[in-house]
């Protein structure tokens, strides 16, 4: 009869998204490869390389002209303006491997953090692209307690809500076949045909 807290976050549920990405790197020490970003279908739903070869991610669908001269001021290329390849929405993305190319050798001109300040700036949606390792050690993880560990010590991340009074940690899976006598045996069977289906083998 009393009602507890049910709580959650974005990063929580992004996290949980990664589940099977973030276990192999905690428990194995698994890396993965980076995103190659030069095939993309939009220039500005991309990823791109910076100076200091850390990541950055810029995430817009379509871009007024405004936003388009902006860009290309912030980049250094001012020339870009009027080339008919880039001009409006739909020859950006006929154009995008071109364009792509443009952008992705400016990034390389300066470090991520000048980029995603400058990018800011003009109102176009920017993030730096973390490793999962590097997000791992990320203060509001650590503080809220995304990860936690089973009773054997395996790290996982918790799901993507928290119940107020529910311990976040887990039991460790079984060992193989630990329980076959025990569910066989509430099911009726003997222990001699328990035996008998175990030496068939169609238990363990």
């Amino acid at each position: 009869g009393v009602g507890e807290v049910v709580s959650t976050s974005l990063l929580q549920g992004m996290l949980w998204f990664q589940q099977l990405h973030i276990g192999a790197i905690k428990n194995t020490g698994e890396q993965l490869r980076p995103f190659d970003p030069a095939n993309a279908a939009n220039a500005f739903l991309n990823l791109y390389k910076c100076g200091d070869g850390e990541w950055l991610a810029m995430g817009m669908t379509a871009m007024s002209k405004d936003d388009w001269f902006a860009f290309c001021d912030v980049i250094e290329r001012p020339d870009l303006k009027h080339d008919q390849r880039f001009e409006r929405g739909r020859e950006r993305i006929e154009h995008a491997k071109e364009l792509i190319g443009v952008i992705g050798e400016a990034m390389l001109g300066h470090r991520r953090a000048e980029w995603v300040s400058r990018i800011e700036k003009i109102g176009i949606p920017v993030a730096p692209v973390r490793r999962l390792a590097e997000l791992l050690e990320d203060a509001d993880v650590q503080q809220e307690g995304f990860l936690t560990q089973t009773t054997a010590g395996m790290q996982f991340v918790r799901p993507p809500f928290n119940i107020e009074g529910v311990p976040a940690h887990a039991d460790d899976a079984p060992d193989f076949a630990r329980d076959t006598f025990a569910v066989l045996s509430e099911a009726g069977f003997t222990v001699e045909e328990i035996a008998a289906l175990q030496q068939a083998g169609v238990v363990w």
